[in-house]
């Protein structure tokens, strides 16, 4: 029985990790990015890096093999659920003024030479276009989609509990035979 459990933990971790690397490969390669494909590169490489980082930090690399001694899957899971994302925005150009906004300003400039007196008023001239304004927009992306590939394979561990999933050095008794 200790043996199956073993087993199954060291393939579920492992399937775990693999996800996580499949993920680096594919913000490494070729990535399009959900919300904004002229963002791709930007959004792959954030993504990448914030991905990278905190498998590090969770000590999980390119490198890490079984038994994954000390390494239970729930803390894993856990650790992959509480991944953190960096902020960033985009700078957009800021679209030019619709017809209603035009109209509305028309308006607004023929109620102010109303209000003049009729030697003072000047007809009205579209303005000139303003200096081109840029908006800030946060980027939505995140690694939502990772934690969502790891879930479905904690899945899989659905019957056991998964703090039960713990490399058998960190519950290991004293094994030297009893004399008496």
């Amino acid at each position: 029985m200790i043996e199956t459990l073993e087993t199954r933990r060291l393939n579920l971790i492992q399937e775990v990790i693999d996800v996580c690397h499949e993920w680096i490969d594919k913000f490494c390669g070729a990535y399009s990015c959900y919300h904004d494909r002229n963002q791709s590169f930007n959004c792959g490489s954030i993504l990448l890096g914030a991905l990278t980082k905190q498998l590090y930090n969770m000590d999980i690399s390119w490198t890490t093999a079984e038994p994954f001694s000390g390494l239970s899957l729930e803390e894993l899971e856990n650790g992959v659920k509480s991944m953190r994302m960096p902020t960033w925005h985009v700078k957009y150009p800021r679209p030019p003024p619709t017809a209603e906004e035009e109209k509305q300003k028309k308006e607004e400039f023929e109620k102010r030479q109303a209000a003049r007196p009729s030697y003072n008023r000047e007809p009205y001239k579209k303005p000139a276009p303003e200096p081109p304004f840029y908006i800030y927009l946060q980027h939505v992306c995140s690694l939502d989609p990772v934690v969502r590939d790891v879930q479905s394979v904690i899945k899989k561990a659905q019957g056991l509990e998964l703090k039960d999933f713990v490399d058998r050095a960190e519950t290991a008794t004293d094994t030297t035979p009893r004399q008496g």
